[in-house]
């Protein structure tokens, strides 16, 4: 790790101010990634089950 990070570390750690704002900044960042990570994955399951379904019912309809 380099001194640059890990005296920001040290400083973050340091002041309670920053540190409450490193992990504001921390639970938003993975919520956020969260968020986006499920809603594409509902998506591509969705977008998956209206292709099968679409495939289903063309091929009843021969």
């Amino acid at each position: 790790m380099s001194d640059s990070i890990y005296r920001t570390k040290r400083i973050i750690a340091s002041n309670e101010c920053f540190l409450l704002i490193h992990y504001i900044l921390l639970f938003l960042t993975n919520y956020f990634f969260y968020l986006v990570v499920f809603n594409l994955s509902i998506y591509i399951r969705r977008f998956t089950l209206l292709s099968k379904a679409e495939i289903t019912s063309a091929l009843h309809s021969i």
